[in-house]
């Protein structure tokens, strides 16, 4: 599952790319842009409407992912900028996940009561 999300990602970055200036796709070494183009899904087609700002595009979670590292990597000039960004990023990676712990006893309790209601009220 995981190799397709970042497939289609890549995808989606190497699309960004054919828009972006190339002045800043020059700043991405073209190894990375390789690696980009074999991990990249050939059946998966991103259709975006370039005609709006990138914020707007329904990019996936991996493809902001990947972009975000583009950025801090080999566009982010300022140093201050970089480093905002890294511990953005850090703190991010380090924030645990809502873990939801249901009661057992809890799970069916509306049913149940839907159900009593109905068989009690008629």
């Amino acid at each position: 599952m995981k190799e397709i999300q970042y497939s289609e990602a890549a995808t989606q970055v190497l699309d960004i790319l054919n828009y972006t200036r190339q002045e800043d796709v020059k700043k991405i070494p073209q190894s990375f842009i390789n690696f980009l183009k074999d991990i990249s899904n050939k059946q998966y087609i991103s259709n975006f409407n370039h005609a709006y700002p990138i914020n707007a595009l329904n990019l996936s979670q991996k493809a902001k992912e990947i972009l975000g590292f583009i950025y801090v990597t080999w566009w982010c000039d300022n140093e201050n900028d970089r480093k905002k960004y890294k511990d953005m990023i850090h703190s991010n990676i380090l924030k645990p996940e809502k873990v939801v712990v249901y009661n057992i006893n809890d799970i069916f309790k509306d049913r149940v009561e839907k159900k009593a209601n109905k068989i009690f009220l008629g």
